[in-house]
């Protein structure tokens, strides 16, 4: 997203753009999706026309289906891995894979090594974000329709209602979230 983000912004320019292409990607729902796109297309058409062109393929998080839960829409975990193993690609292929093969087994142990110390099915910096998020949950009505099934219910800060059903069992909720 980032280096479609950069190539975008050399050739337009705005604020359209700027408050509406992120939030276009972050979407969730596709409504949400087409209203930001909409923005940009009534500022700049040649954007959207830019984009079909240049970035056809999936970008948008409402655009993957939902058996995809990542929550990443950049590509810093690519980067870098690509970053760390830079030095190693003028190697000859057995010393390459070697040295790749000793990078992974370093960082897998040091991943062993902090996951001895979590406790819990859930990880500490998850755990911290689910604490943050229900913070704010005092303006959500939660109807539970058996044990592994509820439906939640809410507003925007602008006022309009929503309601989603969500299945527990099988983490699926009808915001796609």
């Amino acid at each position: 997203m980032m280096h479609m983000w950069k190539n975008l912004t050399k050739k337009y320019h705005g604020d359209v753009i700027d408050k509406n292409l992120w939030p276009a990607a972050r979407a969730f729902e596709e409504d949400v999706y087409d209203w930001h796109m909409s923005q940009i297309q009534e500022a700049n058409p040649q954007v959207i026309s830019w984009l079909r062109t240049n970035h056809p393929f999936l970008w948008a998080r409402c655009k993957f289906n939902g058996i995809c839960k990542v929550d990443y829409i950049n590509n810093n975990i690519s980067e870098s891995f690509n970053n760390k193993i830079n030095s190693c690609k003028g190697l000859p292929i057995v010393e390459l894979v070697d040295k790749l093969r000793q990078l992974i087994i370093e960082k897998l142990e040091l991943r062993r090594r902090a996951a001895e110390n979590f406790e819990g099915k859930i990880i500490p910096c998850v755990m911290k974000d689910l604490v943050a998020k229900s913070r704010g949950i005092n303006g959500y009505r939660i109807s539970q329709i058996s044990a592994g099934s509820a439906e939640v219910s809410g507003g925007t800060s602008d006022g309009i209602a929503w309601r989603h059903a969500v299945e527990l069992d099988i983490r699926e909720c009808t915001c796609n979230k």
